[in-house]
């Protein structure tokens, strides 16, 4: 598969390298991609403050701002001394999933590494992860924990191995199957059919999964799959969105974002369907009614790049 062009990292806005900076450096510098960073900075008690003193609330929404602008400033530079191409956003917004969304329909990137939301269950309203998951094109890497580790065991999730694999099966596999080999972990195959199918262990063998890496989990919740691989130590899961776009509503979460909800390590969601960037949704259906993002502050012009293979 060709390497992804341009590679989307939104880190926490705490002005420190987190896990999914590290992992974006990385996948940036083995796969030749660029990378733009896109930093989205609010606080609640400055946008209140303007109620009371705007030109002092907007003083200090500058001053915020000017300090996540230097610090990425130098981020960046240090980046490109590694000889990486990047370019950077910083942008003011409460709306976050929605500032995110408009970012990727603008870049169009191949990958999008983010650091995964502390609190994946929102009542009332879903997080920017699901956002990411349900209405974005390009793939979405969620990190977590430590990022500068090797990673160990890859899994890729398989629903249907156990019959005739479709051919998204085999890209979520094919995709897992690179990864490892790129990074020297062990390969495995988590699936809805029984241990010991001879159409499972074809599947498997036709992508290099040994017998003893293939495990069968019958009807198994996203729980139960999360906690199955953090059990048998798992750096990294990679699942297919198989839901069409018309079909994933609001306050339904489909697989990957049950396993995302769960998930104690690394998560890649590939997509099946394509859909365009829309408003992100709030989860009791109704569209959220979010006023015009404004502007990034910093550079713009990212390279425009897409690419169905990662290597890592």
């Amino acid at each position: 598969m060709e390497p992804y062009q341009l590679i989307l990292l939104i880190p926490e806005p705490s002005m420190r390298r987190t896990p999914a900076f590290e992992r974006a450096r990385a996948l940036a510098k083995t796969s030749g991609a660029a990378l733009h960073i896109g930093v989205f900075v609010h606080s609640a008690s400055i946008d209140l403050a303007r109620l009371f003193n705007s030109a002092g609330a907007s003083l200090a929404r500058e001053a915020q701002l000017e300090s996540h602008r230097h610090w990425l400033q130098v981020e960046a530079e240090a980046l490109r001394s590694e000889g990486l191409t990047v370019t950077t956003d910083v942008a003011w917004t409460s709306h976050p999933a929605q500032q995110a969304l408009e970012l990727i329909a603008r870049l169009r990137p191949g990958l999008v590494v983010k650091d995964a939301d502390p609190e994946p269950m929102l009542a009332g309203r879903a997080t920017v992860d699901e956002n990411l998951l349900r209405r974005d094109q390009p793939p979405v890497l969620l990190v977590r924990g430590d990022a500068v580790a090797p990673r160990r065991r890859i899994a890729a999730v398989v629903e249907h191995a156990s019959g005739e694999p479709a051919a998204f099966d085999n890209l979520v596999m094919s995709t897992a199957a690179e990864l490892a080999a790129a990074s020297g972990a062990e390969l495995h195959l988590i699936h809805g059919g029984a241990n010991g199918d001879y159409a499972v262990d074809t599947f498997a063998g036709s992508h290099g999964v040994a017998q003893a890496h293939c495990h069968g989990l019958p009807d198994a919740a996203a729980a139960a799959i999360a906690e199955f691989a953090t059990r048998i130590g798992v750096d990294l899961l990679v699942v297919g969105v198989t839901e069409p776009p018309e079909a994933r509503r609001p306050w339904h979460r489909g697989t990957a974002e049950r396993i995302n909800v769960y998930a104690s390590c690394d998560v890649l969601s590939l997509k099946q369907h394509q859909s365009p960037v829309t408003r992100p949704q709030a989860a009791g259906g109704t569209r959220v009614s979010l006023p015009a993002a404004p502007p990034s502050v910093m550079s713009r012009g990212a390279p425009r790049g897409a690419g169905p293979g990662l290597r890592a």
